[in-house]
């Protein structure tokens, strides 16, 4: 009976516990323009908008950069990175996402974009982000926020050349998250996890309403 007992409980969280990931990027060939992203379950489409006019070279595209081997001659976004103010430890980052420069529309040689812009993920359930990772966003306008769409906006994440920092602060029930780049800068290590659904609850109830039935029957 515990077996039954037991194997009821799974049925009823492991649809919740299967859907969480870290977008690390590591799946992607370097210069891959990315507009939609899927890892444990979860799905989110990804829209970006440089601050630099197309005209001018804007590209609005959000691209795979490889750290271990910099692009564009952009040397402070080689791995490994140093740790800003307040963190510990450096980080070894490989591939990253950044908003692609404009002296290279073609993303055959992608670099960040010293005008910066945001980029949105919106997904396709509610999720917790449980933290990510902030890479070369620098000071004096060039800054890093973060916001939802519940309202939420960070202050300012800055991580200086070649420095990384983390944000760990849980933010619970979003389906929209939007970062704003005032400058250069990369994105790694996007840690979601899906909201446990209603319907999780109900199959759990239903899986435990089963086994009294069955308990009942073993009496009769």
């Amino acid at each position: 009976m515990k077996q039954i007992f037991a194997i009821a409980l799974a049925i009823g969280f492991s649809s919740v516990a299967a859907h969480a990931a870290v977008f690390d990027f590591e799946e992607f060939a370097t210069n891959t323009a990315i507009n939609s992203i899927t890892g444990g379950g979860i799905t989110a489409t990804v829209i970006t908008d440089s601050n630099r006019p197309v005209a001018n070279g804007g590209t609005n595209q959000a691209v795979v950069f490889d750290t271990l081997n910099p692009t564009g001659n952009d040397n402070d976004l080689a791995s490994p990175f140093a740790p800003a103010p307040g963190f510990s430890g450096p980080l070894n980052a490989s591939k990253i996402l950044i908003i692609a420069g404009p002296q290279n529309g073609n993303l055959s040689l992608p670099d960040d974009d010293a005008q910066g812009g945001t980029i949105t993920f919106t997904f396709d359930r509610k999720v917790n982000l449980l933290g990510f990772d902030y890479l070369d966003t620098e000071a004096n306008g060039n800054e890093l926020f973060v916001s939802t769409d519940l309202g939420f906006l960070s202050t300012a994440l800055v991580a200086g050349n070649g420095q990384y920092g983390s944000f760990l602060t849980p933010l619970l029930g979003i389906q929209s998250l939007t970062f704003s780049f005032g400058g250069s800068g990369g994105l790694d290590n996007l840690n979601v996890q899906a909201v446990p659904l209603p319907a999780a609850g109900l199959l759990l109830l239903t899986s435990l309403g089963a086994l009294g039935l069955f308990k009942r029957r073993a009496r009769a």
